[in-house]
């Protein structure tokens, strides 16, 4: 069953999210915030509408708690002249240059604005899919550059040394750590503030120590950011500030 747009009214707000069924959840309802897709609800294949409906009001405080007016999934970027896409925290204009002989999309960068030259498509779905792969491209790129950049000092300064860094999709995460050392690290990071991202980074090198989220956890992130509370909170508040 395909993924199902919903919505659901709570004190005059209106709550937004992606219902997505699966025959291998057998009982749980579970919810979390995709960073493109918004509030995201899952249930078992057989589930009944209404059960899930009362179980969304049930935790409609803490949805509008923890992500406010971000409880919905953004409109798709259209990719035209003017548009704005984040990077590193700031938003930065789209100039497009008229349609070329080209195979693929290219994309430039120039600290001030991004640049598109692009094919002529035949219509306007195939040339947003077609775009958003090219920046999708362009992002995991300067992700990963960054990332390492930035894990360097921060394991250093932690004595934690990380056996691989690896950027990657990651659906519900903004990074992980494996039992093997690994860090995993959301591409669309490279679109947030850097302080943001310092914390992600010092959050799972911390896990290098503590693979959980016991107090002892939070002391060693607090260890090394005494501010990482309030670096968190502006996670949570820049969840929908990403694109693609």
């Amino acid at each position: 069953m395909p993924a199902q747009q919903c919505s659901i009214q709570y004190n005059g707000a209106a709550i937004r999210y992606l219902l997505i069924r699966s025959k291998r959840r057998r009982k749980t309802l579970h919810i979390t915030f995709h960073p493109r897709h918004g509030v995201i609800v899952a249930a078992p294949q057989n589930e009944s509408f209404s059960h899930i409906e009362s179980f969304v009001l049930r935790h409609a405080k803490w949805i509008l708690k923890n992500y406010g007016r971000h409880a919905y999934a953004p409109s798709p970027i259209a990719f035209a002249a003017g548009d704005t896409l984040p990077y590193l925290g700031r938003s930065f204009p789209l100039t497009v240059n008229p349609p070329k002989g080209l195979r693929r999309p290219q994309i430039s960068f120039d600290d001030c604005a991004f640049t598109l030259d692009a094919p002529d498509y035949p219509d306007p779905d195939s040339r947003r899919a077609a775009i958003a792969r090219a920046f999708e491209t362009w992002y995991r790129r300067h992700a990963l550059e960054y990332l390492g950049q930035r894990v360097t000092p921060w394991s250093a300064a932690m004595g934690l040394k990380p056996a691989e860094v690896i950027v990657r999709e990651q659906r519900h995460r903004w990074g992980s750590c494996t039992a093997k050392g690994v860090l995993r690290f959301n591409w669309r990071l490279i679109q947030l503030d850097p302080e943001i991202i310092d914390y992600v980074v010092v959050h799972e090198l911390a896990h290098l120590a503590v693979l959980n989220h016991s107090p002892r956890f939070w002391q060693r992130v607090e260890r090394s950011m005494p501010d990482y509370r309030d670096r968190l909170k502006r996670l949570r508040s820049s969840l929908a500030n990403v694109a693609l």
